[in-house]
């Protein structure tokens, strides 16, 4: 329990498989406005050290972090993908259509459940949520310098997927921060990562996948829903001296590893929400927060309560704090989240 912190229990309600997604499909559409390893290393098998190397050598200018950085948008394609998670809600896999202008405008159009106790629902759900989800679920290097400060890369032996020349990766956690390490194909042409595969560090289950089954470049997207950077009005903010037009919680002890990287005003349809964005380099945690509604909380009373609900590898923490409304996500513990919020009420 956080000093002056209401952490209840997950409600039974919050453990079904449609009701944790259908309760984050608001959060993920507000935030998103995201076999053979065929690498030459096996699940849970430790690199050689001689094909090992830092992120910082593959992070130069110009070089294969800055191009899988910008690849999502600077890559004009079309394509279908395979999605399998075996931590989400329960075990299902899916197949989506994916298409980008290259212009910063994309579409992921969820196509049909493959297999896994999903239905009809969630499909829909996962239509709804398409923005949040294939931003924030992807294999994406979002801030170079964290991701070399945070992250090793192993360079494998080169191969091919869907006649496309690739590069094999294996990224490993530098400092122990996350649970997860990752098998990667890069395609040597844009950046763009056109297989990954997410494993547990503690024994090498395979936990989450993604894979292309077709990919087209410069293709033609017509029939697509063409969707830019944001679903709602967004307004970037400074992140020195932010100016949201009302008073900011402001987290001084993000999770292990993080650090702030875009702070934003966002429009909702009903309220303005400020979203804080931080990030270890590849994953991302957010606390996005309304205008503060009602004041007054002395040190020594409640300051309020939040929530926790675990949404496949993400966390999600809902409630209220002196009075600001406010969510917040992450693929850290939840704890991790609790930690956070309770350094943004230090007086």
């Amino acid at each position: 329990m956080i000093r002056g912190l209401q952490q209840p229990q997950s409600s039974p309600a919050a453990r079904g498989a449609l009701g944790r997604l259908a309760g984050a499909c608001a959060l993920v559409a507000l935030v998103g406005c995201s076999g053979s390893t065929g690498s030459g290393v096996a699940a849970g098998s430790t690199p050689d050290p001689q094909t090992s190397e830092s992120a910082a050598s593959v992070g130069g200018p110009g070089s294969l972090l800055y191009r899988m950085h910008a690849a999502p948008t600077s890559t004009h394609y079309r394509g279908t993908r395979r999605i399998l998670s075996q931590q989400a809600l329960s075990p299902f896999e899916y197949r989506e259509e994916i298409g980008a202008d290259g212009q910063g405008n994309f579409a992921v159009e969820p196509l049909e459940i493959l297999s896994g106790q999903a239905n009809a629902q969630v499909l829909i759900l996962l239509l709804d949520a398409r923005e949040g989800l294939t931003r924030y679920r992807d294999f994406h290097v979002r801030d170079v310098e964290q991701f070399r400060t945070n992250y090793t890369v192993t360079m494998l032996a080169p191969t091919t997927l869907l006649g496309q020349s690739c590069l094999a990766l294996r990224v490993d956690s530098r400092n122990g921060h996350s649970a997860s390490y990752y098998d990667v194909l890069v395609d040597d042409l844009s950046g763009l990562v056109l297989r990954s595969r997410e494993f547990a560090v503690s024994d090498g289950r395979l936990l989450s996948e993604m894979e292309f089954e077709t990919f087209v470049r410069d293709a033609d997207l017509t029939g697509l829903q063409m969707r830019g950077e944001h679903r709602f009005p967004t307004e970037s903010q400074n992140l020195d001296r932010p100016d949201v037009g009302f008073e900011l919680l402001r987290p001084s002890l993000p999770p292990t590893g993080y650090r702030v990287l875009t702070i934003d005003k966002v429009r909702g349809p009903e309220f303005e929400w400020a979203r804080f964005a931080y990030s270890d380099g590849l994953e991302m945690v957010f606390l996005m927060h309304r205008q503060q509604i009602a004041s007054g909380y002395p040190n020594d009373a409640s300051l309020g309560s939040v929530k926790s609900m675990p949404l496949g590898s993400w966390s999600i923490v809902t409630g209220e704090v002196k009075g600001f409304p406010l969510m917040m996500a992450g693929k850290v513990k939840d704890q991790d989240l609790f930690l956070m919020l309770q350094s943004s009420l230090a007086d």
